[in-house]
């Protein structure tokens, strides 16, 4: 079974009232769907909460939003992350945005942590430094969430059985 805990802030500002709503219910969609094969937690995060404690503990950290209230912008801390977990693997979204195709995430997430083992890719190294520099391309922190990321020497022999994406 995959276990997903969900850290959701219980109050959010109006733009991402929407995200929240779509996140908790595609949660609730799934669960339901997988007739027992997915177990949902669902915390809600206060403010200075154990529970944000908690988040924190998974990498799960408030994302600073601003917005408006009645007439004032107000700065204000959210939550909206989950933890996927499997006994093969464990998966960490951080943060919910509001762009983020959440269904996407969703099941990326869940047939990561379901596969007994991550593929691994191998990204060649060039001068435009893609991988590792101080700085992965966006390109990369999306594959390493679901494929173990390295980075091959161009004058090296590649190991075919190490590879399992060529």
């Amino acid at each position: 079974p995959v276990h997903i805990q969900a850290f959701v802030s219980s109050s959010v500002p109006r733009e991402y009232v929407p995200v929240r709503k779509r996140l908790l219910g595609l949660l609730r969609q799934y669960e339901r769907l997988a007739g027992g094969n997915i177990n949902v937690r669902y915390v809600n995060i206060e403010p200075f909460s154990e529970q944000a404690d908690e988040a924190k503990l998974f990498g799960i950290n408030p994302v600073k939003i601003q917005s408006e209230r009645e007439g004032r912008r107000a700065e204000e801390d959210v939550f909206l992350g989950a933890v996927f977990t499997t006994s093969f693997d464990e998966v960490i979204v951080p943060f919910f945005g509001a762009g983020t195709p959440i269904e996407y995430e969703l099941t990326r997430s869940i047939r990561t942590v379901s596969n007994e083992k991550r593929l691994t890719l191998g990204i060649m190294r060039t001068d435009a430094e893609a991988i590792g520099a101080g700085r992965d391309w966006q390109i990369v922190t999306e594959l390493k969430q679901q494929y173990n990321v390295e980075e091959v020497s161009p004058d090296s022999a590649i190991d075919a059985k190490k590879y399992d994406v060529l």
